[in-house]
């Protein structure tokens, strides 16, 4: 703990007063200058004590994402994905991945094992003058939080996103 002392003076002529021991002035303990060294410190303790609050997403029911099975659309291009490390773990039966262009569902997927990792197959329908980009919505059971994917891709007939030995790994935030 900190001790602060403080010498005595007398304004007009500059020297020590009171009694003194061994020529040296009588140190004076400041009660207020403790007190408020104790208090400044305590605040600075509670503080770095307080827990970081966590933010709370809402909660949505399974979604009934699907695909429409029409024949609109005449094109399509693959996805290979597989979760950021910290939802992988936590991946669990019932877990959704859809593919949207617009707000329009164009592909569902459910997790498949694959070696160590679990990867989501999409078949992502569209046309070939698709203009909106390619989004990404996760839906996880075990939290019953839909994740929007920050990776967007542009809509082009027959091309891969990801590779079974290389997918592409989704950059997911909880849905506000």
């Amino acid at each position: 703990m900190f001790t602060f002392y403080c010498l005595e003076i007398d304004n007009d002529q500059r020297r020590p007063q009171g009694p003194q021991r061994s020529g040296r002035p009588r140190r004076v303990l400041h009660t207020r200058t403790i007190l408020t060294t104790i208090a400044i410190l305590a605040a600075l303790a509670a503080g770095s004590c307080k827990k970081k609050k966590e933010k709370v997403y809402p909660q949505y029911p399974p979604p009934s994402w699907k695909t429409e099975v029409t024949g609109q659309f005449t094109y399509t291009m693959t996805a290979v994905v597989k979760l950021p490390p910290e939802l992988e773990s936590a991946n669990q039966a019932g877990d959704e991945l859809a593919a949207f262009i617009g707000d329009q569902c164009r592909a569902v997927a459910e997790p498949v094992q694959a070696g160590s990792s679990q990867l989501f197959y999409l078949l992502i329908q569209g046309d070939a003058a698709e203009t909106e980009k390619v989004t990404f919505r996760y839906f996880s059971a075990a939290t019953s939080y839909i994740y929007i994917a920050d990776n967007t891709l542009t809509f082009k007939p027959d091309e891969n996103y990801g590779t079974v030995d290389e997918p592409r790994t989704l950059v997911l935030e909880p849905r506000e």
